[in-house]
């Protein structure tokens, strides 16, 4: 409860709007794969290419189809894919 200056109570209720974390964060937060393995993006389900020690994504061609979605979040969350 906040009071202004003329004694009126307010409750708040701030809701977060945007945020910025480091990916070590974000694999916590959302249970995501590690970013540097096959399907290590936190924006998308496509599947990286190796080469080296390197992990690399590139799509030529974006699909809406191919982003991240909360419910395709919720499935790894609770059963442990790497999708």
């Amino acid at each position: 409860m906040i009071r202004d200056s003329t004694d009126t109570e307010w409750r708040c209720f701030p809701k977060i709007m945007n945020g910025v974390i480091d990916f070590s964060a974000c694999k916590i937060l959302y249970t995501i794969p590690r970013w540097n393995s096959q399907y290590g993006c936190h924006f998308c389900t496509v599947s990286g290419e190796r080469t080296g020690r390197s992990q690399s994504w590139y799509v030529r061609f974006p699909r809406r189809s191919d982003r991240r979605t909360p419910a395709s979040l919720f499935p790894m969350r609770h059963f442990g894919s790497t999708v």
